[in-house]
């Protein structure tokens, strides 16, 4: 009896207490809640503008206006044109020779007449002393000690060049080649003033 009356005081005691904690616990509540900062919305900044008075541009002040594509005129700084101009021609007299022509045939060129090769045509290929081919109007025979071989040589305002020779071909005279020997024959022997261009 003694035992079990200690018991119900340890027990009453016991709820005591608890009771006792349960009310401290609940008065130090509310204050706690006091003293927590409620949760806020954050902070929104908002944008601040600022006015900027401007001037309009031409581009917004002028009126609207239709260009019509036209050619310009294009002012370029013309330089005097540089004109080549090529040294006068100088030619020099050789004074007065005797002139006769001939052709490719063996009247004319003897022995060096045969086995001429040929041309497209059948005509006969005629070298000459420096081995240029013969050409009528452009090639005379020469006697190179007086005259070189490769000059320009103008006979009654005609140019014809020093491409050949021939052993009567001496001196003072010159050697007109043809292609035909009817015209050799019809050109004859003349004379006439040389000149050489220097």
């Amino acid at each position: 009896m003694h035992h079990d009356f200690f018991a119900w005081v340890r027990l009453l005691l016991f709820i005591i207490l608890f009771l006792f904690f349960a009310l401290i616990l609940s008065a130090a509540e509310p204050s706690q809640r006091m003293e927590r900062p409620e949760p806020t919305e954050p902070i929104r900044k908002e944008p601040i503008y600022i006015a900027q008075v401007t001037a309009p541009t031409e581009a917004e002040t002028a009126p609207e206006q239709t260009f019509i594509d036209t050619p310009t005129e294009t002012t370029t700084e013309t330089k005097p044109a540089t004109i080549a101009t090529e040294p006068p021609e100088v030619w020099s007299s050789l004074g007065t020779y005797t002139l006769t022509a001939y052709c490719s045939c063996q009247t004319c060129c003897g022995q060096y007449a045969l086995n001429r090769p040929l041309d497209e045509s059948g005509n006969p290929i005629v070298y000459t002393s420096i081995g240029a081919i013969a050409k009528a109007g452009v090639t005379i025979a020469v006697d190179p000690r007086v005259i070189p071989y490769g000059s320009e040589v103008k006979i009654n305002d005609h140019v014809y060049i020093a491409q050949d020779t021939g052993g009567a071909i001496t001196g003072a005279r010159i050697d007109i080649y043809f292609d035909d020997h009817q015209k050799a024959l019809e050109f004859g022997l003349q004379t006439a003033e040389v000149f050489i261009r220097s």
